[in-house]
């Protein structure tokens, strides 16, 4: 639409150097479109509802996730049952009632307010005993000493997968302690000094740690610390917020003066990648970037690593990496990581980490269509929906020979485009459906000239994506 297409205008002319015009115009565009969209995409999936009060879900991600969404004002707890995976609910505090659930890629979920609660079902064990954190595939132990992480183990292994902990790295190692337990070490102590249980189930099971980063050549406490660790029911990822305090600001080089948190893992042959624009890449030497995942991936295990947003990370061995917190400089005192085990995909275990799922509160449903649907499904997992666009027409000069061999002319009426990303460095021949079956596709570059025609098959598009392709599929529908 032209308010689409202005409101991408604005945004993009707001530049980190753009003058101070230009950041206010885009910022009042963003309110506009906040206040604005959630009527507007409701009022589409929902025409001809019932009139029954919910909550309307979307996911943005073109890939089906398990999220963790909270719904104020939940009257009763839904069934546990299609695509509602865990309901954390109690009638004393309607408006922290948190359900997991499954929406499907680039689709939406619809839950009634006031589903009739179902007969009770028994009781669930606490998600909690002692040091340990439980849901249905792993145990995660918390480490009485330092308040870090110990350990992540599945319930049917004895592999250790992951250990954890705050720390301090030094510019140089110091030896701590005289005699026979003398050792060198580079980096402070983690001293816990209590624990509190936040939650014990039946969805979300949370532990608090507190205490302080020690420098154990003199006891000097350069910071304090609180981590507070996190598993949900249906969902095999571990978070863990970290919030410093009282902290004694690093000076000089950031990677040898820093707080960070360091990670362990069980093999020390595991492939380790990262992500560069949005894409798993490799790296030589200790000190690597990437903003959204690090994965350590060995024939049979992977571990991921969701940093949200900390750019900056130091290989230390061949199993261990430092994610740097604070530096010199750094005002941010609050942190947060997602582990995610096994997942196949890291890309999409770090935008399902990092994306929110949109919450719109109807006073109609369930929608017409049924309770779930999607927009757009692509049939290959490694490419990625990261865009919707406006039409383009080609350049004059295209459109002058558009009856050539090459390319037939471009049907009118209306269309989009989307932007797809291979994101694994494999090339792969992908479905594109979307709500409408189009009467016309072609992939394109970036300023509307036709790069090809595309296939459709049934109700498909067929795009050839070439490894870590960036693509841009456009559908035109006709009037």
């Amino acid at each position: 639409s032209p308010e689409a297409t202005e409101a991408e205008r604005c945004f993009e002319a707001a530049a980190p150097d753009s003058d101070a015009t230009a950041i206010t115009a885009a910022e009042q565009t963003l309110v506009d479109v906040e206040q604005k969209w959630p009527s507007e995409l409701s009022r589409l999936v929902l025409h001809g509802g019932a009139n029954r009060r919910g909550f309307l879900l979307v996911n943005s991600l073109s890939f089906t996730r398990r999220a963790c969404v909270s719904l104020p004002g939940l009257k009763s707890p839904p069934a546990v049952a299609g695509p509602i995976k865990a309901v954390q609910f109690d009638p004393a505090r309607p408006n922290e009632s948190i359900v997991v659930v499954e929406l499907p890629g680039a689709g939406y979920v619809w839950i009634p307010e006031d589903e009739r609660a179902p007969l009770a079902s028994p009781q669930k064990p606490s998600m909690i005993e002692g040091e340990l954190l439980r849901n249905e595939w792993f145990e995660v132990a918390i480490n009485e000493q330092t308040g870090g992480l110990a350990h992540i183990r599945f319930h049917d292994q004895r592999t250790k997968r992951l250990s954890q902990q705050v720390s301090f790295r030094f510019p140089r190692e110091r030896t701590v302690g005289t005699g026979d337990t003398a050792f060198k070490t580079q980096y402070a102590e983690m001293r816990c000094r209590g624990r509190e249980v936040l939650s014990r189930g039946p969805t979300r099971a949370e532990i608090a740690t507190f205490g302080d980063i020690i420098d154990q050549t003199n006891d000097e406490r350069l910071a304090t610390f609180r981590q507070t660790i996190r598993v949900w029911r249906a969902r095999p990822i571990v978070e863990i917020d970290i919030e410093l305090s009282d902290v004694k600001l690093p000076d000089g080089d950031p990677w040898n003066n820093s707080f960070v948190s360091r990670f362990a893992w069980n093999d020390g042959t595991s492939a380790v990648t990262r992500s560069v624009f949005h894409a798993a890449q490799g790296f030589a030497g200790e000190r690597f970037e990437t903003s959204d995942y690090i994965e350590a991936a060995s024939e049979s295990e992977r571990l991921t690593i969701v940093p949200h947003g900390l750019p900056f990370h130091r290989k230390t061995g061949p199993r261990m990496v430092d994610s740097l917190l604070v530096v010199a400089g750094e005002t941010k005192r609050h942190f947060r990581f997602t582990i995610a085990i096994d997942a196949s995909f890291p890309l999409e275990a770090a935008w399902n980490a990092t994306t929110s799922v949109a919450v719109i509160p109807t006073e109609l449903g369930p929608p017409r269509a049924g309770s779930t649907g999607w927009f757009f499904h692509l049939d290959a997992r490694n490419v990625q929906l990261t865009r919707v666009l406006g039409l383009i027409e080609p350049p004059a000069a295209e459109a002058v020979s558009s009856n050539d061999e090459d390319h037939s002319p471009l049907p009118t009426g209306p269309g989009f485009a989307v932007r797809l990303l291979e994101t694994e460095g494999r090339a792969k021949r992908v479905r594109l459906r979307s709500f409408r079956q189009p009467l016309h596709a072609r992939k394109r570059d970036f300023i509307g000239n036709t790069l090809n025609e595309l296939v459709l098959e049934g109700d498909a598009v067929l795009v050839d994506m070439a490894a870590y392709e960036i693509a841009e599929v456009e559908l035109r529908f006709g009037t």
